[in-house]
């Protein structure tokens, strides 16, 4: 999940490319950056904005309520 300006944005957290964690990748703006191979996701659709990966990470759907965050996996 990341927070981007004060709003939520869910994805899944295995890179397409070689299945590595973005976890523990670089959030710029709207665009996460895998730590093993330097591919990047938009992180509000899940696009890829830079290579190697060819595939787009899945986003999920989220729902504020208070201080709770859900987030729908469909």
């Amino acid at each position: 999940m990341a927070n981007v300006d004060g709003e939520y944005f869910a994805f899944n957290d295995t890179c397409t490319h070689q299945g590595c964690s973005l976890s523990t990748g670089t959030l710029d703006g709207t665009s996460v950056t895998c730590p093993c191979h330097g591919s990047t996701f938009n992180v509000t659709t899940g696009e890829v904005v830079n290579g190697p990966a060819m595939r787009a990470v899945e986003v999920y759907a989220i729902t504020v309520n208070g201080e709770q965050v859900e987030i729908a996996i469909a």
